[in-house]
């Protein structure tokens, strides 16, 4: 008779198949248009949004309003990085290509921006309404606006907590953790759980790790399917 290890192990390992299905099933809307980005050489690839919150950012060096609105990005942006999930992608509205290096170098972090000269500029600022800058549009892997606020949400989290805003921002792409890559039963003298070493007086513990390679520790009782959506 199969033993109960073994069967859990069995299941976690075709939830795990079907959790890698679901990560590589679409590629985000903007994954047609090339991105740079400081540190790459050449184009970002094509799946580099997937599993992202996309913010994308019009801007330009020339437009004071910007210039003020920026350190307030760059600042809720240094807040939450850490999650790994948000990406900006910054569409500039300078006209010189020189101009426009110039302000990301100068003033910008390492944040996804589009060529200048490229077609997709002028395809994107229309499609956003970017008619008057600066503007900021969260947007869910289909390209959907879900968040036209995103300016006002910044002001208000700097105050106060980024990273429950971003919380919400997560909530409306429809972003996922999806942790699920492995979970084993860990018994007491076992060292290999998934991701990452396990310590060997954990004693029985159920594990689930994202990703990211980190690992969040459930009790047995603690674990439901919840975890996997």
């Amino acid at each position: 008779m199969m033993s109960y290890r073994m069967r859990l192990v069995g299941i976690c390992n075709g939830l795990a198949r079907f959790s890698e299905l679901q990560l590589v099933r679409h590629n985000h809307y903007l994954s047609s248009v090339p991105l740079k980005k400081r540190g790459v050489d050449g184009l970002l690839p094509k799946d580099y949004l997937n599993n992202k919150a996309v913010v994308v950012y019009f801007s330009a060096g020339w437009c004071g309003s910007c210039k003020l609105l920026t350190p307030k990005i760059k600042k809720f942006y240094e807040a939450v990085k850490s999650d790994g999930t948000l990406e900006v992608v910054w569409v500039s509205q300078d006209k010189e290509e020189s101009h426009q290096l110039e302000y990301y170098e100068k003033n910008l972090p390492e944040w996804c921006f589009v060529p200048f000269a490229d077609p997709n500029m002028k395809k994107l600022a229309e499609k956003y309404k970017a008619a008057v800058i600066p503007v900021l549009k969260l947007v869910n892997e289909k390209g959907d606006v879900v968040n036209d606020r995103v300016r006002a949400d910044i002001e208000s989290a700097i105050k106060a907590n980024p990273m429950e805003t971003y919380k919400k921002w997560k909530e409306l792409v429809g972003l996922r953790k999806r942790q699920l890559i492995c979970i084993k039963w860990v018994a007491v003298g076992q060292c290999s759980a998934g991701p990452q070493h396990v310590p060997r007086d954990v004693g029985r513990r159920e594990i689930l790790g994202d990703l990211a390679g980190h690992v969040k520790w459930l009790r047995p009782n603690e674990f439901s399917l919840k975890h996997l959506k």
